[in-house]
């Protein structure tokens, strides 16, 4: 028979990032003096190991088991002035149950100030040396008055993506309605002109064009003079050179024959020099 204490106790647990009474007054100090806060670490921890609601009075975490850079943060797409905060705790980290998470600011101090604390639903962190892939992704929402105080100090060679988010937001992608949309713009617009044409229109659209330009006695006139001009040269020579002369007969004439010298055959029939 199932634990009916336990259950009610499971069913009544709830979640969320608080900002610290100290975490408070640095931001509104920050806030009244035009500075920015630096956010420099964010830690995780096992709770002291069970469920516990966070305090505004805290200034560390119950247990804690690491603490490391910030992967990313960014403003909240959906809530304003709510920040994202990832961290990505690496592979050889492990052998806990995270239930607590904190971010910490610069306050001069060498453990810094603790702004926000959270809990968090039980999560396995374990080792790569325990035969898995140890890396763990969390993420811890934080809402403030005005965000763009806060700066993060940010380490992106942490955040990284799995092949399944990859996939997925290239399926988001390629589903969406506005990716690319002045590609999409501009196939509407072929459309609306009715320049969108199947394959086989294209290649039969292109036959026609190459016909009616081969046949264009104006096409490219600078080339045909051209070819004009080697096709007369041609037949110039063809003549010169081409032409059999046998037994075509011609005369010349000499006022005198002083100097001349000739080299011939004799015809006696038409009493001639031929040559």
């Amino acid at each position: 028979m199932p634990n009916t204490e336990n259950q009610i106790a499971e069913e009544v647990r709830s979640y969320g990032t608080k900002i610290t009474t100290q975490g408070a007054a640095l931001l509104a100090d920050c806030l009244l003096k035009g500075e920015m806060l630096q956010i420099t670490e964010a830690a995780a921890g096992d709770g002291g190991g069970a469920y516990y609601e966070p305090t505004v009075d805290q200034q560390e975490l119950k247990n804690e088991k690491w603490r490391g850079l910030i992967a990313s943060a960014q403003l909240s797409p959906t809530t304003p002035n709510m920040i994202d905060v990832k961290i990505v705790i690496e592979d050889m980290v492990g052998g806990f149950t995270i239930r607590e998470m904190a971010l910490y600011a610069d306050d001069g101090t060498e453990e810094g100030l603790m702004l926000a604390v959270c809990n968090t639903p039980d999560t396995e962190k374990v080792a790569i040396s325990q035969g898995v892939s140890g890396k763990l992704t969390m993420m811890m929402h934080i809402v403030v008055a005005d965000a763009s105080i806060l700066e993060f100090t940010i380490n992106p060679s942490l955040d990284t993506v799995s092949r399944q988010e990859m996939e997925a937001a290239l399926l988001d992608h390629d589903t969406s309605d506005t990716s690319h949309a002045d590609i999409r713009q501009l196939a509407l617009n072929s459309a609306q002109m009715d320049q969108v044409f199947t394959k086989e229109e294209t290649t039969e659209a292109l036959e026609d064009a190459i016909a009616a330009h081969n046949s264009d006695g104006t096409a490219h006139a600078s080339l045909h003079v051209m070819v004009t001009g080697i096709d007369s040269r041609l037949k110039t020579l063809e003549l010169k050179y081409g032409t059999n002369v046998t037994g075509n007969s011609f005369e010349v004439t000499f006022t005198n024959l002083t100097g001349l010298v000739v080299t011939g055959v004799w015809n006696e029939t038409y009493a001639r020099v031929e040559f």
